[in-house]
């Protein structure tokens, strides 16, 4: 994804060096433990012109070490910007189960996040980012790995020149190779050669699109060079993005979409196009377990400046597969829910494929009401491993019908004064909810409010197990 240079007349190298000096980090590591008074002129005191830069790295140790924590514990390189917009470290670690190839090209590397892990076998490695300071800051941080065959200045005309030219070592000509199949691995059916990379950006002047057309770069546009080019080609893309709008305008040529969900959230969206490959579109809802972070001074006390370690482990995942034309919409009817029953609540790339039904199906729940993202699964908790299962378990208090003037009553004696609100299918939505019942945000109940079967609009008073 491109971002804006926002230090021009700053040499990049300058900046780089700044970064993993000793005194950047002894500086860190003290203001850490200090209020912000006097802070600022501290900094300039230290670093002179270059102390908003300085100062910016409090701000990247405390994401760091929870979106890049491995990463930034073994002295990887972020500016604010270029974190906030890069893959977690959680993600692009599952990611390359899947972006797997003979060679590697990154024509919107960012941070260079995915671009590392994809990598990480030793394959052919080509990066494109026109931000100097990045490319500066990718060349620090993919030192050692002796896989970084070129970086590129623009995406575009790195394209232009692979696509027009002869192939360049053979790095990009189309290889297929046989391998043994991993069952595992849910894209193992496609050939195994080249593969490229984009997170097109879908803010172009701060303004969000929503349209392939208005991206940077303009990937309706260049996706028949791509597909020439290279083997495979991978997308990234925002949750919000519709999927079957994007394989529509892909003319049918994508083979895999997944939806990735971490954290409770659905993070993004990631498509695998290959022109000319028959058979059915297969969609995968991928849940990524817990990934601990690390506390910030202990991050910033153990940074090492050597050469990036290739040890990190991604953590355990969930995958729930099903080809396009298998995919069903599917409803089935709770026949009564009350106290002590249990509800499974599907993450993200579940709905967001629109497998969730079907999903809760094959383990036997029953859905809640037509359209409802809820599904009862009785109140056995004793054959149920609830840290490994694709969503949230909610253990049901009570069933109260939504009479707003005793509703509030009703939840303050249980013992309900904060809670956390979900509207699913149902006539308000939270922050209406919160205008009309007054119920600051809390951790005293989870409260779903839906409409059951005959209209009946209710509130669940649940606990999130």
């Amino acid at each position: 994804m491109k971002l804006p240079n926002l230090y021009p007349n700053v040499d990049p190298v300058k900046l780089v060096d700044l970064l993993h000096s000793a005194s950047l980090r002894d500086f860190l590591q003290t203001e850490a433990l200090l209020d912000e008074r006097g802070r600022i002129s501290r900094a300039q005191k230290a670093f002179g012109p270059l102390a908003s830069f300085a100062l910016e790295q409090l701000h990247v140790q405390r994401k760091a070490v929870i979106k890049a924590p491995d990463l930034y514990r073994n002295g990887w390189l972020f500016t604010q910007r270029s974190l906030e917009q890069c893959t977690s470290e959680a993600v692009a670690g599952v990611k390359s189960n899947w972006l797997q190839g003979s060679s590697f090209t990154d024509l919107t590397t960012g941070a260079g996040v995915d671009a590392f892990f994809a990598s990480r076998s030793g394959i052919p490695l080509s990066l494109a980012e026109h931000d100097p300071l990045l490319r500066a800051m990718l060349a620090y941080n993919f030192r050692g790995t002796g896989n970084l065959l070129n970086m590129e200045e623009d995406g575009m005309s790195y394209l232009k020149s692979i696509s027009e030219s002869a192939p360049m070592s053979g790095v990009h000509a189309p290889l297929i190779k046989t391998k043994t199949i991993n069952s595992s691995n849910p894209i193992d059916r496609h050939p195994f050669g080249s593969v490229v990379y984009l997170d097109p950006d879908r803010r172009p002047g701060g303004r969000r699109t929503f349209s392939w057309q208005d991206s940077i770069p303009n990937i309706i546009a260049i996706m028949p060079r791509l597909c020439e080019s290279f083997d495979s080609v991978w997308v990234k893309s925002s949750p919000m993005t519709d999927p079957t709008a994007s394989m529509r305008a892909w003319n049918g040529h994508t083979t895999d979409v997944f939806a990735i969900c971490w954290q409770g959230e659905l993070k993004e969206i990631l498509f695998r196009v290959q022109k000319g490959t028959p058979g059915d579109c297969r969609l995968h809802a991928v849940y990524i377990h817990g990934h601990d972070p690390y506390d910030s001074n202990e991050a910033i006390k153990g940074q090492n400046t050597g050469p990036m370690v290739q040890d990190i482990e991604p953590p355990p995942f969930h995958i729930y597969s099903r080809s396009l034309s298998e995919a069903k919409t599917v409803h089935s009817n709770a026949s009564q829910v009350g106290p002590g029953d249990l509800l499974f609540e599907p993450h993200a790339g579940l709905n967001r494929l629109n497998l969730s039904v079907e999903f809760a199906l094959e383990l036997g729940y029953s859905q809640l009401a037509p359209h409802v993202p809820y599904f009862l699964m009785g109140s056995n908790l004793s054959a149920l491993r609830t840290d490994h299962m694709p969503g949230r378990i909610l253990s049901i208090r009570d069933v109260l019908n939504y009479q707003p003037k005793t509703l509030v009553a009703q939840l303050k004696s249980m013992g309900v004064h904060r809670a956390m609100l979900a509207s699913k299918c149902f006539y308000l939505n939270v922050a209406q909810l919160r205008s009309t019942l007054k119920i600051p945000d809390g951790e005293d109940a989870y409260l779903i409010f839906t409409t059951l079967s005959g209209n009946r609009a209710v509130c669940i008073v649940a606990d999130l197990l």
